[in-house]
């Protein structure tokens, strides 16, 4: 069965990238053997991009790069095909409507 991916699932996905927490890979990296058999299904590791575990007892948990997620969404999202003029002009229109607007000048 083949699943339909859309523009909303996947910058809903860059935007847990770029700004989920880190805390269950932390919680992984210092969790003992017994523990972490009986808790990963339970644990958010979306940002875990690598674990290591050395033979001296050492540690090692690398991230997602969150800089790279958001210049990708950024990308992504674009300006909406709004020029800087185009801004500038709603503004303006929005200021003549409301209260104290153009007819104040």
């Amino acid at each position: 069965m083949k699943r339909k991916i859309s523009r909303e699932s996947v910058l809903k996905k860059l935007e847990q990238l770029a700004f989920g927490r880190a805390n269950d890979a932390v919680k992984l990296a210092l969790a003992d053997a017994e523990t972490v058999q009986a808790d990963t299904d339970s644990l958010d590791l979306t940002l875990l991009s690598e674990v290591k575990r050395g033979a001296n007892g050492g540690i090692e948990i690398r991230l997602v790069d969150r800089l790279a997620v958001i210049r990708l969404l950024l990308e992504t999202l674009g300006d909406g095909g709004e020029t800087e003029a185009e801004r500038f002009l709603a503004v303006l229109a929005q200021a003549g409507s409301a209260p104290g607007g153009s007819d104040a000048l």
